[in-house]
């Protein structure tokens, strides 16, 4: 192997690697900050659902998760809005996002604040999409999902204009790692940050966000 092409084998490794560390930091030893008393939204991002729409797994954990953050600060205060975010995709019934709210109405989740983001179908589209729906004053943002996936998400709202923001892990601390997951996060993260970066280059020439929404999937 020639000099340039080990460097170019480096620089990729260092690439997948950082993201991938950071991802495996926040889901072994990673710990949660405390929920402020002012929290003024949340937002519980999908993962995927069976065909018959059930809500399992990651997504009925993240649901879940949402549900129990807005029923605990409501009891010290107002309840803060909460977007389920998600899209029809594949061979869904129906987009993840309404599905999760009806699961969440199904538990008792009686806040009149509680909507559904029904467009998404990626993690940068789920803070794009969201951001629109999401009180502008000033107030924390609560981003649910598990913890793998908290930093790519936190990358993605931070650049949607979310903030402040405060990370919520549906997965308690000590739960199984799925390693794989960690290790797409290595690939995942630099790739929405180049398509990121290729959405704000069109936006500046004009282009609508429709025409480049698709580039976000």
């Amino acid at each position: 192997m020639t000099r340039a092409l080990r460097r170019l084998a480096i620089l990729i490794f260092v690439i997948w690697a950082l993201p991938a560390a950071t991802a495996a930091y926040f889901a072994t030893l990673w710990t949660p900050p405390a929920i402020p008393e002012d929290l003024g939204a949340v937002v519980v991002l999908s993962a995927g659902v069976p065909p018959d729409g059930r809500i399992l797994g990651q997504t009925k954990a993240r649901t879940e998760t949402g549900v129990a953050l807005v029923a605990a600060v409501a009891e010290g205060a107002a309840a803060p809005a909460i977007i389920f975010s998600g899209g029809r995709g594949g061979m869904d019934p129906a987009a993840k996002g309404t599905l999760m709210l009806d699961h969440a109405r199904a538990m008792g989740l009686s806040t009149d604040r509680a909507r559904a983001e029904t467009g998404s179908h990626s993690t940068l589209q789920n803070a794009l999409l969201s951001a629109p729906l999401l009180p502008r004053d000033g107030r924390p943002v609560a981003i649910v999902t598990h913890r793998y996936h908290l930093p790519r998400s936190w990358a993605s709202f931070r650049w949607a204009g979310v903030r402040p923001l405060v990370l919520v892990p549906a997965d308690p601390a000590g739960a199984p790692v799925e390693w794989r997951d960690i290790a797409m996060e290595g690939i995942k993260l630099p790739v929405n940050a180049a398509r990121a970066l290729l959405f704000d280059v069109l936006e500046a020439l004009g282009l609508s966000v429709d025409a480049t929404l698709p580039l976000l999937d």
